[in-house]
């Protein structure tokens, strides 16, 4: 049974040395670049987990949204993605 994980409070945002950080200038990844990928290719990998905690605040909004008026199977994806998300799938 996975528990319920606690992730660093956001907003989080970029810094120039490819690092993921929080408000107290804490990192919480670093993006390094791979073998046969480009900057871009790690800048905007960056900037996809630094918008982590915004989009995850969302994908919970969309979701109340879709429940009153989507489609089941809406609804559902945006579950398993927020189960994911929080570290419970």
């Amino acid at each position: 049974m996975k528990t319920k994980t606690q992730k660093t409070p956001g907003p989080w945002h970029v810094a120039k040395t490819g690092n993921v950080m929080d408000e107290r200038q804490c990192r919480v990844a670093t993006i390094e670049q791979m073998p046969g990928q480009n900057e871009h290719e790690q800048e905007s990998n960056a900037a996809l987990i630094a918008a982590a905690p915004e989009l995850l605040e969302a994908l919970k909004w969309a979701s109340e949204r879709v429940a009153g008026r989507g489609s089941f199977e809406d609804y559902m994806k945006c579950q398993r993605a927020i189960a994911k998300a929080e570290g419970k799938e």
